[in-house]
């Protein structure tokens, strides 16, 4: 393979025309998806706080709390402009991803939890 050739794609995808064009056309899809997952966290929340009590509310509910938080701040001031950059763009979601994987990892925790309680009956 040409190494030019190689290059010459690379050089194209940092063309700040087309990062700019990417970030126009991922960020409307970007801000929908937080605003259904505010929406979804929020309920999330509430229904930790009429299921769980004690240390599981604490953890579970101020980890869907900051989520839901977060994603609203994320939607109405990082990516809030007309125009934002691709970096921006790519931070908001990155930051979206690891607070939805931080939810999953304590629904875990409480999941096995229950399950050595339940097992430490059947003894």
């Amino acid at each position: 393979m040409n190494i030019d050739k190689m290059l010459g794609i690379f050089k194209h995808s940092t063309d700040p025309l087309r990062r700019q064009a990417m970030a126009d056309a991922y960020a409307p899809i970007i801000r929908s998806v937080l605003i259904i997952g505010c929406a979804y966290y929020i309920y999330v929340t509430w229904s930790h706080w009429q299921d769980e009590s004690g240390h599981s509310l604490a953890i579970l509910g101020s980890i869907s709390t900051l989520t839901a938080l977060s994603y609203y701040v994320l939607r109405q001031h990082a990516l809030a402009g007309e125009t934002v950059a691709l970096s921006r763009l790519e931070l908001a979601s990155v930051s979206m991803n690891v607070l939805m994987y931080l939810n999953v990892l304590g629904r875990g925790a409480r999941r096995r939890r229950r399950h050595r309680q339940f097992a430490g009956r059947l003894r």
